[in-house]
Formats: C-alpha cells, structure tokens, sequence
C-alpha cells in the first residue's frame, strides 16, 4: 500500500469508493471489505523510498531473443522490446499514481 493513510484506491476518494458501495449493495448485491492484497506480479517491483517511489524491475534479454521481466522471484515474459517497455511506463504511472495520491 502506497499510504497507509489512505488503505483505498489511489485513483479514487474514499467518498467515491464508499458511494460506489452504497449503490450496490442498494441493488442487492453482497459488498465485501477486503484487506489490501500484496503486490502480484509485476507491481511487486513498486516499492516505497524515503522520496516516493521507485521501480526495480530487470529486464533480461536471452540468446534466443525473449525479453524477460523480473519483478523479486517473479518473471513474465514481454512480447519484445516494445512489450518490455509498455509493461515499464505501465509501472512507472502506477508508482507516480501512488505518489501524486499520497501527496492529496
């Protein structure tokens, strides 16, 4: 979690998270609260500095020309060069996300 501060999206209020709710459960359906996950996959690689954040992320290029993305003991598989750096500025709008929602 980006803020302890705020345990809910980064891209949402609380109000608009907590409205969203009402409206469903207003419509009958079950609305649960979850605990935040921890990081899968490729987020993993989003950690939190002192300044922000940051991504630590390794790219692999192997003999047999697959890009590699490795995130701690997680691996995925780019679809080439171009993949490798959709899935980066991917994470890099994530970390700045957290960042810019921590700050409001």
């Amino acid at each position: 979690m980006a803020n302890p501060a705020r345990p809910w999206h980064h891209l949402f209020d609380r109000e608009v998270v907590r409205a969203a709710r009402d409206r469903l459960a207003a419509h009958g359906y079950q609305v649960a609260t979850a605990a935040p996950a921890e990081p899968a996959g490729l987020t993993s690689a989003l950690m939190a500095t002192g300044a922000g954040m940051a991504v630590d992320l390794t790219v692999e290029v192997t003999r047999d020309g697959d890009v590699l993305l490795h995130a701690g003991d997680y691996t995925e598989r780019a679809d080439g060069t171009l993949g490798a750096v959709s899935k980066f500025a991917g994470l890099l709008a994530q970390a700045e996300a957290a960042v810019i929602g921590g700050n409001q």
